[in-house]
């Protein structure tokens, strides 16, 4: 039996981001796989974390995680060499490109990304999450 692909569709979590904060958070739960485009422009500068929730409800992302904060960092995996990212550490970002990563959303409802350090430029992250069956 063939294998198809059902895919979301694709999410803008941050837009042309020129300074700290994060995005728009994506519910992730009807998700399997999880592949993130990140988009740097005009002498970009910056580190971006990932974000991720298995509260039912969407957290409070400016806030510091705890009992009643529920998030965590989340590691990354590039999809060019393999590597992969520590949550903790994000993607440092200095330079204008294009990057590919996939996300490890085993049970996560939320998904979200943040500008955890910003010196220049600006940043686009998009998402396609899909399914295979």
């Amino acid at each position: 039996m063939a294998e198809t692909r059902s895919a979301s569709k694709l999410t803008t979590i941050l837009s042309a981001a020129a300074g700290a904060g994060s995005g728009t958070a994506m519910s992730v739960a009807p998700y399997q796989h999880i592949v993130v485009a990140f988009a740097s422009d005009n002498a970009a500068d910056l580190t971006v974390s990932c974000q991720g929730s298995i509260a039912d409800a969407e957290p409070d992302w400016a806030g510091t995680p705890s009992v009643t904060v529920d998030w965590d960092l989340i590691g990354l995996q590039h999809l060019d060499d393999g590597t992969i990212l520590s949550g903790d550490t994000g993607l440092v970002i200095a330079t204008d490109s294009v990057f590919y990563y996939m996300v490890n959303t085993d049970a996560l409802n939320w998904l979200n990304f943040d500008v955890t350090t910003y010196v220049a430029g600006d940043v686009t992250v998009q998402v396609r999450a899909f399914n295979n069956s």
